[in-house]
């Protein structure tokens, strides 16, 4: 049988080290979302099935093991204790965040190509209000600066592609009172939390 998230062939022994791994995370409760049930792998090892062993496997995953297997969904995109909002999100364009009770949110765009983050906005009750951490293409950190009750607060500091600090800011209640104005380019205080 061939792994559909590596491409490579497992032996009856990979697979049950998988079914065996899968059945130890169900039972630790963890989510199902996205899951292959028992009835999906007896199926798929049956149109591989050419020996007596890969039947007893079959048999055995079910009859013993009552798995379920996950393949995985991808890198997380939100943070612990938040999930996606599907309806607000873009997929490989914009994700919006949220947490459970609703009042956090957070607004992660991302740069052509969608894979690689070029923002990110923190909010409470509807309002930004955490770090805002920009990105050049490639991970290496553009801006970074806080937000404070819908405003710019803080010391804000921007970097080259290099890693250089180039500029700082300071802010206070959203007012620009030293330095350069590195939060202009942050866009937090103008979106609207859906």
């Amino acid at each position: 049988m061939t792994s559909a998230r590596t491409g490579k062939t497992l032996s009856p022994s990979d697979l049950l080290a998988s079914l065996h791994a899968a059945w130890a995370l169900r039972s630790l409760g963890l989510p199902s979302r996205g899951c292959l049930t028992e009835s999906h792998i007896l199926s798929m090892l049956a149109r591989e099935a050419n020996s007596m062993r890969c039947r007893l496997l079959s048999l055995f995953a079910i009859v013993c093991l009552g798995v379920v297997a996950c393949r995985p969904s991808g890198p997380r995109v939100c943070p612990e204790g938040m999930s996606l909002d599907n309806k607000q999100s873009k997929p490989g364009q914009v994700a919006w965040c949220r947490s459970k009770d609703g009042r956090r949110a957070q607004y992660i765009e991302f740069h052509s190509g969608g894979k690689e983050k070029r923002q990110l906005c923190e909010f409470r009750e509807g309002r930004a209000d955490g770090p805002f951490v920009a990105w050049f293409p490639g991970g290496t950190v553009w801006i970074r600066g806080q937000f404070t009750a819908g405003h710019p607060d803080g010391r804000w500091n921007q970097w080259d592609k290099a890693g250089s600090r180039v500029a700082e800011g300071e802010y206070r209640s959203g007012r620009f009172v030293a330095g350069a104005p590195v939060a202009g380019t942050a866009n937090c205080d103008k979106l609207q939390v859906p």
